[in-house]
């Protein structure tokens, strides 16, 4: 594997509306030590043929920082390098997981924790990463193509080392923006040729290096309670949550783009295809598996329980159980008919309460 060609950026800060935003201006001569110190460090640590460990990366970074300070401008600054590098770093490249995990072994250390002084404290791993991660959440890039498809990688293997809780924020407006908006949207002032194709290759990396912590918040709908932010895109009638039906309109969507002869990159279809492949064996494992785990669940419903469920026609979408709905997917698979049930209360339609399997000899 080739060695990463990785160069640190500099920032200029433009006073807009009282706030402070960044536009790249190169490398900056006033760039403050501890930055060259934290790429230095990383960039050793990072290359394919590298003899430094992980251990070693996250112990030089942490010698560079104050003790008892976890919102001191140079935990701030290690943040900044981290992502700096994360949009430099090719998506499917390997250091894109190696970042991550530094930033998980970083995090861990009373350096990067913000203690709450209450009765009971209450400590914050993390925060100024997770606050620098918002920052630079902003979309695609005309002139960095690959940029934001390699940020939003770096997301998901964030998200998958579970620096913070697992929120799938970033995941769902990602995805949001490739597939529940207008696909054209040239009409747009922040529209440029090739935007769509980072749109989509970006959405994947959710599913590609996330995507079994994704599905998780499918099957369980409650998850997370506050979902304010995950307000539907134009091209999606559904609501603001993470399910199922909001699953299967992004894979569709790949599938799509997969197929789609103009208008996307041949990087875009490959992609695509992989992404669509993936949600798809992520959604037959649970529907037609066969651990332990679904064995223990079915051993938890009565045989008449079983029987009643398992009276369902072929060609039915929903069945009546003891007066409650529930939505039912029969296929034949490997000389089983499987049926996958998720109880679906009709007072308040929350889908899905409970999931699980249910099978007979076909």
């Amino acid at each position: 594997m080739s060695r990463l060609e990785l160069q640190r950026r500099g920032y200029e800060h433009e006073i807009l509306d009282d706030d402070f935003r960044y536009r790249y201006v190169g490398r900056m001569e006033s760039m403050d030590y501890i930055e060259d110190e934290v790429f230095q460090i990383l960039n050793d640590y990072l290359q394919p043929d590298t003899k430094t460990h992980v251990d070693s990366a996250v112990k030089s970074i942490l010698a560079l920082l104050p003790e008892n300070n976890p919102f001191s401008p140079k935990v701030w600054k290690v943040g900044e390098v981290v992502l700096q590098l994360a949009e430099q770093i090719p998506y499917h490249h390997p250091s894109q997981f190696k970042l991550a995990r530094v930033m998980e072994e970083l995090t861990t250390s009373p350096k990067f924790t913000i203690e709450i002084p209450e009765k009971n404290a209450l400590y914050i791993r993390g925060q100024r990463f997770k606050d620098a991660l918002r920052d630079w959440y902003k979309g695609p890039s005309e002139d960095e193509p690959q940029a934001w498809p390699n940020l939003n990688a770096f997301f998901a293997h964030e998200a998958s080392t579970h620096i913070r809780p697992h929120h799938p924020d970033f995941a769902i407006w990602t995805l949001r923006e490739a597939f529940e908006e207008p696909a054209n949207p040239m009409h747009w002032q922040t529209s440029f040729p090739g935007m769509r194709n980072q749109q989509i290759i970006a959405a994947a990396q959710y599913i590609l290096w996330d995507g079994q912590g994704l599905f998780k918040h499918a099957l369980w709908r409650d998850s997370i309670e506050d979902t304010k932010d995950w307000e539907p895109g134009l091209d999606f009638f559904g609501d603001a949550a993470f399910s199922l039906k909001r699953w299967r309109l992004w894979k569709d969507g790949f599938r799509k783009a997969a197929a789609e002869d103009g208008g996307m990159s041949d990087e875009c279809r490959k992609v695509s295809a992989k992404a669509a492949t993936l949600m798809e064996a992520l959604e037959n494992d649970i529907t037609v598996g066969s651990s332990d785990d679904e064995s223990a669940w079915l051993n938890t419903f009565s045989r008449r329980q079983r029987s009643q469920a398992l009276r369902v026609p072929a060609d039915s979408d929903t069945c009546l159980w003891d007066g409650d709905i529930w939505q039912a997917d029969v296929r034949p698979a490997f000389g089983t008919l499987i049926v996958r049930v998720s109880k679906c209360w009709h007072f308040d339609e929350r889908w899905p309460r409970i999931h699980g399997l249910l099978q007979r000899q076909a």
